[in-house]
């Protein structure tokens, strides 16, 4: 079928608005064609820079059909990345294009859409149905602009706007370094991503993704998919189904657009082991479609001196005459944390943020291994809230053991351990005793002071905690068939009263029945406790 653009059944579109609007749903079913010519097209190069396009294929997964009239500023705006895993295992974001406003749904059946289609013509994406774009039709050279455009809700500006400036070969397209392309043992993606107001209003935006593995072959100059279109998911869970350990959380700005209308973030983390006691610690924040954007990013740091080194950030090059900067973000480290950090808003509306569609790589290496932590991804336009809690991979305190424990009836000697962090104000410490014969009861101790008191009271274990003890004796763990116990640990409801303080370090053991009359400890674990 051939397309052309159609100015009809705009009053048929605005009667019917009520009924489809809170069930449309818009994902992208595929990226690139699984056969023909036009999945991607090379438009050439300048200054060591390659510009591409990107086909992709819409599909009406929703329950009634969705308005495709661009006379009328409702059919969707197509925006297309490429991505690459770095042979350090980062995640970065190669270029994007300027976006495609497309027109006329082709209610194409197959495609990738799950779902016959019911087809509606040309101002509508019937339900199952799905519409390409070719590589030459998502052409940025006469595409729109970004920066114009409200992403959380998906509505369309007044002027398109479109590329300015730039050489000829590359202008408004998506832009490659080709240093980017040639480094050996990289890994490729590309994503399509669509943006449609009834969509968004329905609170769908989050599946409006999609991303597929594909490879420069023979040469920068021709990509080849090399797998198949992963439906409803940002390029960066290419990270997670590539790398192994990658942590991924999805952020929502809660009602940006309106009740209902979320922007949406997603912040991925990854710590590799280098040996000799370092790690590198990977992150990368993808803004899907948030107009506020992303103006910070901390990493919590433990607070018993931790030290950091080969700090990176990478962001993707606006260009083709956006507004938006491309200036380098700035590094600190305050206490507690690694910051980076754009020029903020109120000095320029227009720095470098993480913008809608765009995604930023942060790392570090580190001398200590892994635990969790709590990131702090602040929002660069001024609102509440004015930021947002990420569940990320980040350099663990020191939880040093001592003492020792002796062995039990399963033949080894029981073990604790600590997780989490020694901040006080985080109030996250969690106990752990494993290798316990199972199935048996205990609880565990802690005290300021040590000692070493072999078989104290008819025990088999030694007693690692000096005058007072102070027992968790209202928190006693069974074993269980696997011989572990576990105790998150609450500041504000501890034995005897105690409070831990900053600058405080105590002292854990746990105490456990063993098979028969006897009993016995694991060794000790200490905790130095910060603000």
């Amino acid at each position: 079928m051939t397309r052309t653009s159609l100015l009809g059944s705009a009053l048929l579109c605005v009667a019917l608005g009520g009924l489809t609007f809170a069930q449309v749903d818009i994902s992208v079913s595929q990226i690139g064609e699984d056969s023909g010519s036009d999945s991607y097209v090379y438009w050439g190069k300048d200054s060591g820079i390659r510009a591409y396009s990107v086909a992709t294929t819409a599909c009406n997964v929703g329950s009634v059909h969705a308005n495709w009239n661009d006379a009328i500023a409702q059919a969707p705006i197509i925006a297309t990345n490429l991505f690459r895993i770095t042979p350090d295992g980062a995640f970065e974001q190669m270029g994007y294009s300027y976006v495609k406003y497309s027109f006329c749904a082709l209610d194409e059946d197959g495609s990738g859409c799950p779902n016959g289609c019911q087809p509606e013509g040309c101002d509508w994406l019937g339900v199952g149905c799905s519409d390409t774009y070719w590589a030459a039709l998502n052409d940025g050279q006469v595409g729109g602009s970004k920066w114009l455009i409200d992403p959380v809700t998906g509505q369309w500006p007044a002027s398109k706007g479109g590329p300015t400036s730039g050489p000829p070969a590359i202008r408004g397209r998506l832009q490659v370094h080709n240093s980017d392309i040639q480094e050996a043992g990289s890994l490729f993606f590309s994503e399509g991503q669509y943006l449609h107001q009834e969509d968004h209003a329905a609170g769908n935006a989050r599946d409006n993704y999609a991303w597929r593995p594909i490879e420069f072959n023979p040469g920068p100059t021709k990509i080849r998919n090399i797998g198949p279109t992963q439906m409803g998911d940002p390029a960066i869970y290419a990270w997670q189904a590539n790398v192994n350990g990658v942590l991924i959380h999805d952020l929502a700005v809660e009602d940006e657009g309106g009740v209902g209308i979320h922007g949406w973030i997603f912040v991925g983390s990854h710590a590799v082991d280098l040996g000799g006691g370092l790690w590198r610690y990977q992150y990368a924040i993808q803004n899907g479609n948030s107009g506020r954007a992303v103006g910070s990013f901390d990493v919590p740091l433990p607070c018993d001196g931790v030290t950091i080194s080969d700090v990176y950030w990478h962001g993707v090059d606006h260009h083709s005459g956006s507004p938006w900067k491309n200036d380098p973000w700035t590094q600190t480290q305050p206490a507690g944390s690694i910051h980076w950090e754009s020029v903020p808003w109120s000095t320029d509306v227009d720095a470098n943020a993480i913008r809608w569609g765009t995604t930023y790589t942060f790392a570090f290496t580190a001398d200590r291994a892994p635990g969790g932590g709590t990131a702090s991804v602040g929002l660069f336009v001024p609102g509440t809230p004015s930021s947002l809690s990420a569940q990320v991979i980040a350099p663990g305190p020191l939880f040093p053991n001592y003492c020792t424990a002796n062995a039990n009836s399963t033949g080894q000697a029981a073990h604790i351990s600590a997780t989490g962090g020694a901040r006080v104000s985080d109030n996250d410490l969690v106990l752990t005793g494993s290798q316990l014969p199972p199935n048996q009861f205990g609880y565990f101790l802690m005290s300021q002071s040590t000692a070493f008191i072999p078989g104290f009271g008819g025990s088999s274990g030694n007693l690692c905690l000096g005058a007072p003890q102070i027992r968790f004796s209202g928190n006693v763990l069974n074993s269980g068939s696997v011989g572990q116990v576990t105790l998150a640990i609450d500041n504000q409801n501890l034995p005897g009263g105690v409070v831990f303080q900053p600058g405080d370090t105590w002292f854990f053991q746990l105490w456990y029945r063993d098979l028969g009359p006897t009993s016995n400890t694991t060794e000790g674990v200490q905790v130095d406790f910060c603000n």
